[in-house]
């Protein structure tokens, strides 16, 4: 007896993390760049969730925490938030509703943006679990130049599984 089995869904999470001054045009080109990136490496099906914040610690929290919690993305990447202003919360909100941190994450997204962007070392970017997902706070320029190191700062054993 044979069984036919279809490829394992994913479903991933993205996050916009908007000031007041944002262009929602770029929030638009980001989340087109990312699942771009992500038709062309995974085959998988999948399942995207978008949603828009704006960058106050109470929303980010609630929009990662239901991502997770709620909707059981297995990956979540945010978009905006985190330079060093006062007003870029996503990494003190996504490290707040963390079961774990993963520092090498950020440090390797810093590394890696610096051969693209030359302020990539003021990025606070970081990577946490929660439960069964990876959130990872990445900055993704909206630009086709933007996507060939996305696949960089995803850990191989996570990427692979797909």
């Amino acid at each position: 007896m044979t069984h036919n089995t279809l490829p394992i869904s994913i479903r991933i999470g993205l996050v916009s993390i908007s000031s007041p001054t944002d262009h929602p045009e770029q929030e638009d080109r980001a989340f087109l760049v990312v699942k771009e990136w992500f038709e062309r490496v995974v085959a998988n099906p999948k399942d995207y969730l978008e949603q828009s914040v704006q960058s106050e610690q109470t929303q980010i929290e609630s929009a990662l925490i239901r991502l997770v919690d709620q909707e059981q993305c297995c990956l979540i990447l945010t978009v905006g938030g985190i330079g060093p202003g006062a007003g870029d919360l996503a990494p003190e909100a996504t490290l707040s509703v963390a079961d774990k941190g993963i520092p090498g994450m950020g440090e390797r997204m810093r590394a890696i943006g610096r051969g693209f962007v030359p302020t990539a070392m003021l990025s606070c970017a970081v990577a946490v679990v929660r439960g069964q997902s990876l959130s990872s706070i990445c900055r993704v320029t909206p630009t086709p130049s933007s996507t060939p190191w996305m696949p960089s700062f995803l850990p191989f054993p996570i990427a692979s599984t797909w």
